[in-house]
């Protein structure tokens, strides 16, 4: 069994490639858990995650605003803040590095088990048993070529 983590602020149509890739080609049970991380900026594409995510019977969750957090990273980032003074992302990096933070110390830390964190718009091609991987080391990934 492995727990697919993933958060997306547009294309909510790659959601449904998403879970089709991992009907067809994954080898093992699973489930998966979109966080939806354009409540800040882009409700039209708010709607259009939940919908697909109702659509696909996907579990979805809000990456909410957590004021701790939030000192945390701009703490540590100087050049901008992660969020402007209307309240939207101050840009596409803060957007998606806030997201990993956030899903990571809500969710995936205190999860046991599996756990797979994946972009967007990363789909499987191939048949896998992905569960062999992580037998052989506790953090995996994959190199990205645009020649892959």
């Amino acid at each position: 069994m492995i727990n697919f983590y993933a958060f997306t602020s547009n294309r909510a149509d790659f959601i449904g490639l998403q879970m089709q890739s991992f009907q067809k080609y994954l080898q093992e049970d699973f489930k998966f858990t979109i966080f939806n991380n354009s409540k800040f900026d882009r409700l039209k594409e708010y709607a259009g995650i939940e919908d697909m995510c109702r659509k696909w019977q996907i579990l979805t969750h809000d990456v909410e605003k957590d004021d701790d957090l939030i000192a945390r990273c701009n703490a540590v980032e100087k050049s901008c803040t992660v969020f402007n003074n209307r309240g939207s992302w101050s840009n596409p990096n803060c957007a998606g590095c806030y997201a990993c933070c956030y899903i990571w110390e809500k969710y995936i830390a205190k999860q046991t088990g599996n756990i797979c964190l994946l972009h967007p718009d990363v789909f499987l091609d191939r048949p896998v048993l992905l569960s062999d991987y992580i037998k052989t080391t506790d953090s995996s990934g994959v190199r990205r070529s645009a020649h892959a």
